[in-house]
């Protein structure tokens, strides 16, 4: 068996979504992600979506995982990008477009070998670049 074959039936097991999904590269790193911030933010699996609805420009679009605060209210965005995929600007600006609406405070881009972490200003309308510690201020 080829072993593009043998990825196209590879499965992975999403324990948000509580099924079984064809490992693509960019679900590997979905799943990689989620299982890392499950481990490592305080909030419980119910604070958490993967591929979650929204709607950008009257398109329906979905972000890779979503995390929701103590309030309910959305307040970390990742958007996973398969390995072969650079990390550059329009990256981030999709990510941006999904959080027009969800107003995170966080937002991670990453591709599995790389990753971003910005935290978001709305009374200055800016974002910047933060550290993994930083998340804790």
């Amino acid at each position: 068996m080829s072993e593009k074959k043998t990825l196209e039936t590879d499965k992975l097991f999403d324990p948000i979504r509580r099924k079984w999904l064809v490992a693509t590269p960019e679900e590997r790193v979905r799943q990689e992600v989620l299982a890392w911030l499950l481990a490592t933010l305080p909030y419980s699996r119910t604070r958490y979506r993967t591929e979650f609805g929204l709607l950008v420009n009257g398109l329906r679009k979905r972000c890779d995982i979503l995390i929701f605060d103590e309030a309910v209210m959305p307040l970390f965005l990742v958007e996973c990008k398969a390995p072969h995929i650079a990390l550059d600007e329009e990256v981030l600006q999709q990510a941006l477009r999904y959080n027009y609406t969800l107003k995170v405070r966080y937002i991670l881009i990453t591709n599995g070998l790389q990753g971003f972490l910005y935290e978001l200003n709305y009374e200055i309308a800016s974002y910047q670049s933060i550290q993994w510690g930083d998340m804790a201020r």
